[in-house]
C-alpha cells in the first residue's frame, strides 16, 4: 500500500516489471538541444533497444526540421516502436507535436481520481479546489481574513518569494496567480508569514486542476472560480474564507478526457495527419521522490 501524506492510498505497481530501462539524458537547465538529442537516440538505436520513449514536445515543424521525427525514422527502419507525448501547447488547434505517422504520439489526459479541497467563502458560496495537503492538520472550522496583495510592482499578485509585506499577509489566507512554479509559492507565502493559499488560474490555465503537497494549508482553483473570488474580494472590507478538504475521491468525475494543456490535432503542416494517436493519464500521478526532498519541493507528475 502506498499513499501520499495519507490521500490516495492504495496498491500501485509497473506495468512491465521485467523490463530494462536505459536513460539518456538530453534537457538541461537552459534547453533541449538537437544535438544532444539526435545523439541520445543513435546511441539507443545502435545499443539495439526494443523501444523509444521521449517525453519532448515543442511546436510544430515540417517534418524534414523536426529533430525526433528525423532520429525517429531511423530507428523505425531498425523495427523500434517511437511513442512520443503531444507537447503541451493545448488547447490551441493544430498545436501538437511529434505528428510523424511513424511515431506513436501520445496525448495526456485526466484521472478519475480526484481530492477535493473546496473554498468557502464567508457568503456562503463554495469554490471547487483541488490538493493534496493532508486536511487533519487544519480544523474544518479554521477561517482566515483573505488578502490579495497588488499593485506593489514587484510580482507581489504572483507571490514571488520576497514580494508580499508580512503587514499585509501575516496570519491571513495569501491569494496567488499561478504563473511560476506551483509550489514555490507555499514557501514565499510561509516565509511572509502567511497562514493559508489559495492558488488561482489565470486565463492561460483555465480549468487545468494540477495538484500539489504544499508547505501550508492551501488549494488551487480553476479560472472561472478565481473571477469569483476576485468578485467577492473587491465586494467586502473584510473577507473571510475557509479550505474543506474532501480526502480521495474515486470515480465521481468524467475521465478520462483531454488535459486543457495538451496538444490538440491534426497536424498543423499535413491536416490529413490525424494526431495525436492515443490518450493515456499523464496528470497528478502519484509517484516515487527521494526521501530527502521536503513537502515544499514536491511536485505531481
Amino acid at each position: 500500500m502506498v499513499s501520499v501524506l495519507g490521500l490516495g492510498s492504495g496498491v500501485t505497481r509497473g506495468l512491465a516489471p521485467g523490463a530494462h530501462i536505459a536513460l539518456h539524458k538530453v534537457c538541461w537547465f537552459s534547453d533541449c538541444y538537437s544535438s544532444d538529442i539526435l545523439a541520445a537516440m543513435y546511441v539507443a538505436i545502435t545499443d539495439g533497444v526494443d523501444v523509444l520513449s521521449l517525453s519532448l514536445g515543442g511546436f510544430p515543424l515540417p517534418l524534414f526540421t523536426a529533430t525526433i521525427a528525423i532520429g525517429s525514422f531511423r530507428a523505425m527502419e531498425h523495427g523500434i516502436s517511437v511513442v512520443c507525448t503531444a507537447g503541451n501547447n493545448g488547447p490551441i488547434e493544430n498545436s501538437v507535436a511529434n505528428k510523424a505517422p511513424w511515431i506513436a504520439t501520445v496525448s495526456a489526459s485526466t484521472l478519475h481520481k480526484r481530492f477535493p479541497a473546496l473554498v468557502q467563502i464567508d457568503n456562503g458560496q463554495f469554490l471547487y479546489g483541488e490538493s493534496m495537503y493532508p486536511g487533519n492538520q487544519l480544523s474544518p472550522t479554521k477561517e482566515f481574513e483573505l488578502v490579495y496583495v497588488t499593485g506593489e510592482d514587484n510580482g507581489s499578485e504572483f507571490c514571488f518569494r520576497g514580494s508580499l509585506p508580512r503587514a499585509k499577509v501575516g496570519g491571513k489566507m495569501v491569494v496567488c496567480d499561478r504563473v511560476n512554479g506551483r509550489t514555490e509559492k507555499g514557501p514565499a507565502v510561509k516565509e511572509s508569514g502567511g497562514a493559508a493559499m489559495i492558488l488561482t488560474n489565470t486565463a492561460i490555465n483555465l480549468e487545468e486542476d494540477s495538484f500539489d503537497v504544499h508547505v501550508l494549508p492551501a488549494t488551487l482553483i480553476g479560472f472561472d472560480e478565481a473571477l469569483r473570488l476576485k468578485a467577492y474580494i473587491n465586494s467586502t472590507s473584510k473577507p473571510k474564507a475557509r479550505i474543506v478538504f474532501g480526502g480521495t475521491v474515486i470515480r465521481k468525475s468524467r475521465a478520462p478526457a483531454a488535459e486543457q494543456f495538451s496538444a490538440r490535432g491534426p497536424s498543423y503542416t499535413n491536416p490529413s495527419i490525424l494526431k495525436p494517436d492515443v490518450i493515456a493519464t499523464a496528470v497528478n500521478i502519484i509517484a516515487a521522490w527521494p526521501q530527502n526532498l521536503g513537502k515544499s519541493i514536491f511536485i505531481s507528475i
